[in-house]
């Protein structure tokens, strides 16, 4: 085997192993941030929310383990994907601050969440880009010998 062989396959197999990384962090981060908005969503209703010890429990777990994934990912990078994370952290902040929910506040709650989904989808497309993953109707869109 030719040095510039070796040479090749060392480089594939640490761009594999950059990639196993982030894809594991973004993964972490998704489903992090999913098990802390659904114990959010668990106490909070039309009618403002419930905060016990329990719950405060719950969150802060969830709001650890969001941290722990944000940091692997400021970690493995790259910088569209730490932006983005940096941006649902910070909305998860912003959840996380209107606990326990006053009836009064249950309309701007609701947009906070709305906020959130969104930019918990912007930060799945920005992972998504980096690891190189295209929408099959993105890249079929042009060839209309694919359906």
């Amino acid at each position: 085997m030719s040095a510039d062989t070796l040479a090749v396959q060392v480089r594939a197999e640490d761009h594999r192993w950059q990639r196993d990384q982030r894809q594991a962090a973004y993964q972490a981060m998704l489903e992090a941030d999913l098990r802390l908005t659904g114990v959010i969503g668990t106490f909070t209703t039309s009618g403002g929310s419930v905060v016990t010890d329990e719950s405060r429990g719950l969150i802060t777990t969830a709001r650890g383990e969001v941290y722990g994934a944000v940091t692997l990912i400021e970690i493995t990078g790259p910088q569209q994907v730490r932006t983005a994370a940096g941006l649902l952290l910070d909305s998860v902040s912003t959840l996380i601050a209107f606990q326990p929910v006053q009836r009064a506040q249950v309309n701007q709650w609701a947009r906070a969440l709305r906020r959130h989904e969104e930019l918990r989808t912007r930060f799945r497309q920005a992972a998504r880009e980096a690891l190189g993953y295209v929408d099959l109707d993105d890249s079929t869109a042009d060839d209309p010998g694919i359906e």
